[in-house]
Order: structure tokens, then C-alpha cells, then sequence
């Protein structure tokens, strides 16, 4: 793992962070000086449903579809938000294994 900020490797654990999706690991560079938590940045839902509903866009579901299964997960997600996702990780590597 790299540190976010300056991309170097001499990174140490340093407690959590806490908000709506739980309870996530916080780093700090010892080069840098910053803190910082790894995987998608500014994103207020979990990247499991996020990666979730970018599969289901790709494998043809219609946004109204998609909606009521993040509905039915427990978020409130707009049509918006769902086509935004898709446009901007619909060629995501990291998408072959969620």
C-alpha cells in the first residue's frame, strides 16, 4: 500500500475513522506526514453496492431496477447517481471480483 498524497510505501497504522458505513482503518505517511484511509475517496455509500449496481447497468438492468435494489438494501439512491457511478467505473478493474 502507497500513501495516497506522496505515493510512498513507509506508511503505519494509525486507529480508525468512523461515519455511516462503519468503522475503517486510518494510515499515516511517516514521510508526508498526512493520515489518510485507502479505497474510494468521497463516496457516501458502501463500494459494494456501488460496484453492485455498475454490474447490473453492464449486464443491461434498467436504472428503475437498480434503484429499488439499493431501496431494498437500505440506501436511497437517486437514477442520477446510479448513471454517474456507471459512467465512471463502468471500466474498473477492481469490479471482477465484487
Amino acid at each position: 500500500m502507497k500513501c495516497l498524497h506522496c505515493n510512498s510505501k513507509d506508511i503505519v497504522k494509525r486507529g480508525f475513522r468512523y461515519n455511516d458505513l462503519g468503522k475503517r482503518q486510518l494510515y499515516l505517511c511517516r514521510k508526508c506526514g498526512k493520515k489518510f484511509t485507502p479505497g474510494l475517496r468521497r463516496h457516501r455509500y458502501p463500494p459494494s453496492l456501488i460496484f453492485k449496481c455498475v454490474a447490473m447497468r453492464k449486464g443491461g438492468k434498467k436504472l428503475k431496477d437498480i434503484q429499488n435494489y439499493a431501496d431494498n438494501k437500505g440506501f436511497k439512491v437517486s437514477l442520477w447517481t446510479i448513471s454517474k457511478w456507471h459512467d465512471k467505473f463502468k471500466y474498473s478493474r477492481s469490479m471482477k471480483n465484487k
